[in-house]
């Protein structure tokens, strides 16, 4: 089992959590099981369009804060927070909304995929981040929490800001 608050394993026989003093009330590791996917709601090629288009969106996270925060948007911090929100939320939509419009047709465009098919994928999104969501709740119980700390940042200037304004401008 896992303390709730701090995420420090703990033995089954435990009262408190020996890290943060909790109160252990959950259920053991080994009770949990996740249902079973059937065959036809995640066939290989369903699978490979999901993982790229998270991994696009992924990929562009970090190059969202850079260009909005370059370009005279908003600031990196909230850029990412409200991606990390949205996220949370499973709100692809929102998601897709701070990323600039030429970076997401740009990544359409290297991903192989039509215009027209973005909100489809979307709804797809958002139906995985859901099921993602529900199975923390599962796991967790709802109350649980999502932090985060940007631990790096890079100043993008000259040539290679030149390049991030030609490539998605």
């Amino acid at each position: 089992m896992f303390c709730e608050k701090c995420g420090e394993k703990i033995d089954s026989n435990m009262k408190f959590c020996p890290k943060c003093g909790t109160p252990v009330r959950g259920i053991p590791e080994e009770t949990i099981h996740t249902p079973p996917v059937s065959s036809t709601k995640m066939n290989q090629n369903n699978k490979n369009r999901k993982t790229g288009i998270i991994t696009v969106a992924v990929i562009a996270v970090a190059v969202i804060a850079a260009a909005l925060f370059l370009f005279g948007g908003k600031s990196y911090k909230t850029v990412i927070k409200q991606f990390i929100d949205a996220t949370f939320e499973a709100d692809a939509k929102t998601m897709m909304e701070l990323i600039p419009k030429g970076m997401v047709e740009y990544a359409l465009e290297e991903e192989g995929y039509e215009k027209d098919e973005l909100d489809e994928m979307l709804d797809e999104i958002e139906e995985e981040l859901q099921d993602s969501i529900d199975a923390m709740d599962s796991y967790m119980g709802e109350d649980w929490k999502v932090s985060y700390d940007i631990l790096d940042t890079d100043d993008v200037t000259g040539d290679d800001l030149d390049e991030v304004k030609d490539t998605y401008c």
